[in-house]
């Protein structure tokens, strides 16, 4: 039977990335963005992907063709509107062509199931008694309904989703379900054996969160969904991303203890955990009813108020640690709705912070009984974006993806501006450290031995160190250098290198560094990053080794951020700078001069942008490039007092660059206020389909270039970017400065640092030594990165791009070197205030209102 088309319109939203996209995976991962750009958005032209994705044009060319042969995307025509050239077609996902299976197993009497289109209507329903079977009795239940529903489906079902009770881990193996009789049984594989479809397994209230996420309204800042029916569970969305936990048993928050012996008028009930008085105890639905039974309106009003009481205490911490917006109670609605739900959000707004719980809400969900049954088919879409044909966890997707790793690219440099952490992780920083670190503030190596001296000549004991590089600016002939020369130079002893990906390490070396079983022994940090951990004693003194390892000649900006009180513990690795590339024949076709002041480069990009072309391509969060036209006029982000920090957006000469970055994002870009660590590389490009480029300039740092330019094959027969070739299409300028001149830009890169707790600091240091050796600070600049020492810059090369950069960079600067400066970025608060700006905001108000917000902050506190 022939498919009806894509319908339009938005679906719903898609989940960010909660774990990093290995090599192997890469193209599944690209299959997913592109699909699931296709299910939230409607019909799109591959340039329209390719820019939401950041995936190349070439990519999703690719990747559309291959979903087409396969039958889950179709072209539409061409887009009816005027646009100037040539007419893009659209594609659509064939959403009428496949269904999914969907069943909720949270009733102890009745099994629930659905078929499903991909747009979330149901098709058929069908239900089947359960009446307390556990075990094997129960799986066979289960197995019935999901054949009967495969034989109501009349379109092909692309997979089975089933929300269960339990601690489930995310390849569908039950750990534990025990009012199911299931312990560690690995229920995906075995129904998809079964049934000969793919079979994904999920806890039923995170199922509940993922469909009140993607179908319902909650919140994707932060929500949390309690499901109340026979027992009591709990699904947490934090920015975008299901929460799952260590032990896959996020949200457990039934069995948590709300009475004891100490709570006034009650007694704490056995709970089927074998210990008393849990949530679970007072507050499912067969508790709620025992409690209210008999009882006259008034009285159960106050009898389900105390019930909203406890659940609220129980609540307020993981409300105020994760700073939720919202709590949503899936349930009986007679039951949860009024009294109950009244009294948990009072509870919670008493027992938080007034910036917490006064915005907080706690309300009913959306998606009423079938909320279990969406979540459920939402596993199996976020499995069949990403072709997945075996039982797994579904893939989340990200809009702001940072584009593929092509041949010949390097990846940003610095603090990678793709990091999207948790927000409690990055402001617990500092707490969690200082409470280690500052107990170990000797300089001496924790087994009392003497440290190597600044001439390196004292031998050290043999042992493996380890080094973190963070993503993978250092590349394989880099590594094989650091491995071999400190094997040598050091006999006996070995160089163990890891990679840590840039989202997780920020994460990770909280846990790491104050372990000294665990620490690396050096480290590679954002620039940006460095206060956050200099300050609380993290890293090693590295003053004795300060003229020996370049002294002066090293990047000031970077030492300084990795310096505390005089003394020097995170120096410069390597740097990066931005500057603008443009193309040169539609500069050139529309009569427009490279601009030598920041008002001219206004009035040129102004006039090169159309309906379909940004004359300068930026999005509206994008602080990291808008803070260059602050520093153009002589603003600052932040000043320091001593050790107070201070922040400076109402500063006149600040105020000044923010409404001059306004009007050039509102006059010369169509990119939306929402968007940032857009892929901007590729908006240069001509389409693969004779589309021209998205936009005519873009502000990225110096490796952008091998992500630009016509399409050429490398000596491996891969298509790949010819890195700008041809320079009567592209070119490169520096910014221009208020009076002419280069104007100051954020500039990017890494510090290099030994942890406190390391066991063999000799050998750190050694490693040091040759990091800053000029052999290796000239491999460096030889791959595209600035050295950290300036004597060896002109390893760069003397082309264009190799002189920009270094121009560039002289005049950079970089973010306050605050010890809160790594959460500020974790809470994404310049992205709120730059798209609050792009919005057409009175920027003097809003520089009151989070200079407020974020002096706090800077100094290591919560938001003002």
């Amino acid at each position: 039977m022939p498919a009806t088309t894509t319908q339009p319109g938005t679906r719903g939203r898609a989940l960010r990335p909660t774990a990093k996209v290995l090599p192997g995976h890469a193209r599944v991962h690209n299959r997913s963005l592109v699909l699931a750009h296709l299910f939230h958005t409607g019909p799109s032209s591959r340039a329209d992907i390719a820019r939401s994705s950041g995936l190349t044009r070439v990519t999703v060319s690719t990747l559309v063709a291959d979903l087409i042969e396969e039958g889950l995307v179709e072209e539409l025509g061409v887009r009816s509107e005027g646009k100037v050239g040539k007419p893009a077609t659209l594609v659509g996902m064939r959403t009428e062509a496949f269904q999914v299976v969907a069943v909720d197993l949270t009733d102890d009497a009745t099994i629930l199931g659905a078929v499903l289109t991909l747009t979330g209507e149901v098709v058929s329903r069908h239900e089947a008694p359960l009446d307390g079977r556990s075990g094997e009795a129960a799986v066979v239940a289960l197995e019935g309904v999901c054949r009967a529903l495969l034989a109501a489906a009349d379109r092909p079902v692309i997979g089975v989703g089933i929300a269960s009770p339990g601690v489930i881990r995310t390849d569908g193996l039950v750990v534990q379900a025990p009012n199911r009789g299931w312990y560690d049984l690995e229920l995906a594989t075995l129904l998809h054996t079964r049934l000969g479809v793919p079979v994904h397994v999920a806890n039923d209230a995170n199922a509940r969160a993922l469909g009140e996420f993607t179908y319902g309204s909650a919140s994707g800042s932060g929500s949390m969904v309690v499901t109340v029916g026979q027992g009591v569970g709990a699904g947490l969305v934090v920015d975008g991303a299901l929460v799952l936990g260590r032990n896959n048993a996020a949200g457990e928050i039934g069995h948590v203890t709300v009475v004891d012996a100490t709570t006034p008028g009650e007694t704490p009930a056995a709970c089927a955990c074998g210990r008393a008085g849990c949530l679970e105890t007072v507050l499912s639905v067969p508790a709620l009813r025992r409690r209210v039974a008999g009882l006259d309106p008034q009285e159960s009003d106050a009898a389900l108020a105390s019930v909203g009481r406890m659940l609220g205490i129980a609540l307020a911490p993981v409300v105020s640690a994760l700073d939720l917006a919202e709590v949503l109670l899936s349930g009986p609605t007679e039951l949860l709705d009024g009294p109950l739900r009244e009294a948990a959000l009072t509870a919670i707004r008493t027992r938080t912070m007034p910036v917490i719980g006064r915005g907080l809400a706690v309300r009913m969900g959306s998606l009423d009984e079938d909320g279990a049954l969406a979540g459920a088919a939402v596993l199996v879409l976020g499995a069949a974006r990403g072709h997945v044909t075996t039982p797994s966890r579904p893939l989340a997707v990200s809009r702001h993806h940072p584009g593929e790793r092509r041949p010949g690219a390097r990846l940003a440099l610095g603090r990678n501006p793709n990091v999207k952490m948790l927000r409690f992780a990055a402001l617990g920083v500092a707490a969690t450290l200082a409470l280690t670190a500052c107990s170990s503030g000797s300089d001496e190596p924790a087994d009392g031995t003497t440290t190597a001296g600044g001439d390196g000549t004292q031998a050290a004991e043999a042992a493996d160190i380890t080094l973190w590089l963070a993503g993978g600016d250092t590349n394989k002939d880099l590594r094989t250098y650091l491995v071999d020369t400190f094997a040598e130079q050091n006999p006996g002893s070995t160089l163990t290198i890891e990679e840590v990906a840039w989202p997780d390490l920020v994460t990770k070396l909280t846990t790491a560094l104050p372990d000294a079983a665990n620490t690396p022994d050096v480290v590679e940090i954002g620039n940006t990053q460095s206060p956050t951990f200099t300050t609380v004693g993290a890293f090693r003194d590295l003053t004795p080794l300060y003229d020996e390892l370049g002294g002066d000649k090293l990047l000031q900006s970077f030492v300084d951020v990795g310096s505390v009180d005089g003394k020097n513990f995170a120096l410069p690795y390597y740097f990066g700078s931005r500057y603008m590339f443009y193309r040169k024949d539609i500069w050139t076709a529309a009569g427009v001069e490279v601009p030598q002041t920041l008002a001219e480069f206004t009035e040129a990009v102004a006039k090169l942008k159309t309906d379909t072309q940004s004359g300068f391509a930026m999005g509206g969060q994008d602080w990291r490039n808008g803070i260059s036209w602050v520093f153009a006029n002589g603003g600052e982000l932040a000043t320091v007092d001593g050790t107070t920090w201070t922040s400076t957006l109402s500063d006149p000469s600040t105020i000044k660059g923010l409404e001059q970055w306004q009007e050039v994002y509102q006059k010369a870009s169509n990119l939306p206020s929402t968007e940032r660590d857009v892929a901007y590389w590729d908006f240069l490009n001509d389409g693969t389909d004779g589309t021209g480029p998205d936009a005519a300039t873009i502000m990225a740092p110096g490796w952008a270039r091998w992500s630009i330019g016509d399409i050429t094959k490398n000596d491996a027969g891969e298509e790949v970017r010819d890195g700008m070739a041809d320079d009567t299409k592209f070119d490169i300028f520096a910014l221009p400065g208020v009076e002419g001149g280069i104007a100051p830009v954020f500039a990017g890169g890494s510090n290099i640092a030994v942890s406190a707790k390391s066991q063999h600091p000799e050998l750190a240091e050694n490693l040091l030594r040759i990091i800053f050796s000029e052999e290796y600070q000239t491999m460096l600049g030889g791959a595209g990165l600035g050295p950290g020492n300036s004597d060896y810059v002109s390893s760069l090369g003397d082309d264009k791009f190799a002189q920009t950069m270094i121009e560039t960079a002289a005049a950079s600067k970089l973010t306050p070197a605050a010890p809160g400066w790594a959460a500020i970025e974790g809470a994404f608060v310049y992205e709120e205030l730059f798209q609050k700006i792009a919005d057409g905001g009175d920027v003097t108000a809003l520089a009151k209102e989070y200079d407020a917000k974020l002096t706090p902050m800077l100094n290591g506190g919560a938001a003002g």
